[in-house]
């Protein structure tokens, strides 16, 4: 890469979406625009669903819902966001805001039109594919959508390793092992440190017989996060099927305290900038 080199875990998100391919089956491991009318009714325990409104100059429907059964804070936070689109319709931040607060909360069929109206107003955010791809993930959008996402993101990002793990994941659900693997290693090699991209390529490696490296992998992983019991028990069967069997039964003895519950998290700032919508209550 030409450009100088920004750390990816303090850099703010930058420049255009696009298109690629398909790809998921289970491993160990852990948009197009739409019409923007959009549907606007979603239940919400036992609230009742609120037409939406629509401004007189954009002609833009806004998503509404009842907040009224919500706690206080969410409720305002949705209606103060939800205003600023009514104030400023051709605001991209604003719609792009409003489908965060949607997503902070899981309401995603709210938060996924809202995201493609932010796209389509500032094309040069990246910030809005990347969520609508986890967005339209969560729905259990089609693959292909998911990863036109994805792989746009990565090519206008290629310097930020989260989206490779997502990508990896993506592929190892769909059983494109050899192309998740990769993407792992690729995502290790931007951050040495991350340890759920060394588990993932450790875990596809251990799948495709690559022991060796499967080994390297998901002792990395063990090192940066000692407490993971999936990696731990992956690192496991990798030395057993090495031949390894004494180191094999003493993983597998530490792997079974720790269960399968996995302790592994993404350090992603763009989805922890939606997640932390919701913390602040």
């Amino acid at each position: 890469m030409s450009r100088k080199k920004k750390h990816w875990r303090s850099v703010k998100p930058a420049p255009k979406p696009e298109v690629v391919k398909r790809q998921i089956t289970p491993l160990l491991i852990v948009a197009g625009l739409a019409a923007i009318s959009i549907a606007v009714f979603i239940p919400l325990g036992n609230s009742t669903s609120v037409p939406a409104t629509t401004t007189a100059a954009t002609a833009i429907e806004v998503p509404e819902i009842d907040t009224t059964v919500m706690i206080h804070r969410t409720a305002q936070v949705i209606d103060q966001t939800r205003n600023a689109i009514l104030r400023n319709p051709q605001s991209a931040e604003a719609w792009g805001r409003l489908g965060q607060v949607f997503d902070a909360h899981a309401l995603y069929d709210h938060a996924a039109p809202c995201y493609r109206r932010a796209m389509q107003l500032d094309p040069s955010d990246v910030r809005w594919p990347y969520n609508l791809g986890m967005v339209r993930e969560f729905q259990g959008a089609d693959v292909d959508e998911v990863m036109a996402l994805f792989n746009g993101f990565a090519r206008e990002r290629p310097d930020y390793p989260p989206i490779f793990v997502r990508i990896g994941d993506v592929l190892s659900r769909q059983g494109r092992l050899v192309e998740a693997r990769d993407a792992y290693r690729h995502a290790a090699e931007l951050d040495p440190g991350l340890a759920v991209a060394h588990r993932g390529a450790g875990q596809a490696m251990l799948s495709l017989n690559e022991l060796d490296g499967a080994v390297k992998h998901l002792e990395r992983a063990t090192v940066l996060v000692g407490s993971d019991g999936p990696a731990l028990a992956s690192l496991s069967q990798a030395y057993a099927f090495s031949g390894r069997i004494a180191r094999a039964r003493r993983t597998a003895r530490k792997s079974r305290a720790f269960g399968t519950k996995s302790t592994i998290n993404i350090p992603d700032p763009i989805r922890y900038q939606v997640a932390s919508i919701k913390l602040k209550r």
